[in-house]
């Protein structure tokens, strides 16, 4: 895998345990007014886990 890969789908799987840990401790996030709800964390916890698994399996099987 190159560099860029590994460090693309590191900062990936960051964000979405990120964003787990807020759904598990219940962190309320507000941004200026508006209050971000739970679902949205939920939401981006397996979007970008996801997007982390495909371009981690995409590249393994341009390897091979």
């Amino acid at each position: 895998m190159k560099l860029s890969t590994i460090v693309a789908v590191i900062f990936l799987f960051l964000v979405s345990a990120g964003h787990l840990l807020r759904l598990i401790f219940q962190v309320p996030l507000v941004v200026y007014t508006f209050t971000v709800p739970m679902w949205m964390s939920f939401a981006a916890c397996v979007f970008t886990a996801a997007l982390a698994i495909w371009l981690c399996t995409d590249n393994r099987k341009r390897e091979s």
